[in-house]
Formats: C-alpha cells, structure tokens, sequence
C-alpha cells in the first residue's frame, strides 16, 4: 500500500472513533458492555440522560452561579452545529457567538423541547456529516473534532450532576 492509501485509512478509522466517542457522550454507548468514559448502560449520554426531565427541573438553577441544564444543552447543541459548518468548509467560529449560546429567552415546557430537540437533531446531524467523512487533514478540523468530544463528555457530566441537584 502507498503511504496515500494508509493515510486514507487512517483518517478513515479516526474519524469512525471520533463518530464513536461523541455519540457516547451524546446518546450513549453503541454496545454498554464497552464504554470509554459512561456508564456501561444504554442511553448514558446526554439524551439519555434528559429523557423524563420536565421543563421546571430543566430550567432550575440549583445553586447561585450555575447554569441550568437547559443552558448547557442549548450550549452543547451549539458548539456541534458550529463543527457541523466547519466540516462543510465554512469559517463558522469567526462568529460564533459562545456567550449567546448560553443564554435562555424562555423558561416553558415548548421551550424545553425545542432546545431538547435541538439537541437531538444537531447530534443527528453531526452523525451524518461524519459518516460522510470530513477531511482531517485540516489541523483546525481534526484538534475541533476530537476537542468536541471532550466539550460533549464535559457538559454530559455537568448534565448529570445537575440532576442530582434539581
């Protein structure tokens, strides 16, 4: 094989485990018996994680100073619809607007399940854009992909503490 072929396949795989390891952080694992870094259960992801939440528990700030996990959802979505315009080539950070992404306008159950939903479709999104392959060889692309991973995993942690607490 040329050193262009294993290039390939290598992009390839990283980009099938980048795919792997943020639906883990979003959805849950694809086999619980095998996890990186949640629960060894189905749905142990952030969606998971949000179903049967009600509005009121969603939009609770349970200590002064922290966001309410309506926000951290709201924010999650927003940094994976951002990768999903880096991927298609668009210069999406230059005016992202990461404070905004934090804010709610409104605290009501249709609210809560537009962001949810939000949610859901951006990870569902993302999934596509992955499956039909991104070009990492773009340093900004391939530190942002496996970056995201981290960012998704960090607010699902948040997510689930929150919950203890709301």
């Amino acid at each position: 094989m040329s050193d262009a072929q294993n290039e390939t396949l290598s992009q390839q795989s990283l980009i099938r485990d980048i795919k792997a390891l943020l639906l883990e952080a979003a959805v849950g694992p694809e086999n619980p018996r095998e996890t990186w870094f949640v629960d060894n259960e189905e749905d142990s992801g952030i969606l998971g994680s949000l179903r049967g939440l009600s509005a009121s528990s969603a939009f609770a700030v349970p200590v002064e100073g922290l966001d309410c996990i309506a926000a951290h959802v709201q924010h999650a979505a927003y940094s994976i619809n951002l990768a999903i315009r880096a991927f298609r080539g668009e210069n999406a950070h230059a005016t992202a607007d990461w404070q905004g992404s934090w804010v709610i306008r409104e605290k009501n159950p249709a609210e809560w399940q537009r962001i949810f939903n939000d949610f859901e479709s951006a990870v569902s999104n993302i999934s596509a854009e992955l499956t039909r392959g991104v070009n990492l060889d773009d340093p900004m692309l391939r530190r942002g992909s496996i970056g995201l991973i981290a960012h998704t995993a960090w607010h699902l942690g948040a997510v689930r503490q929150l919950r203890v607490l709301v």
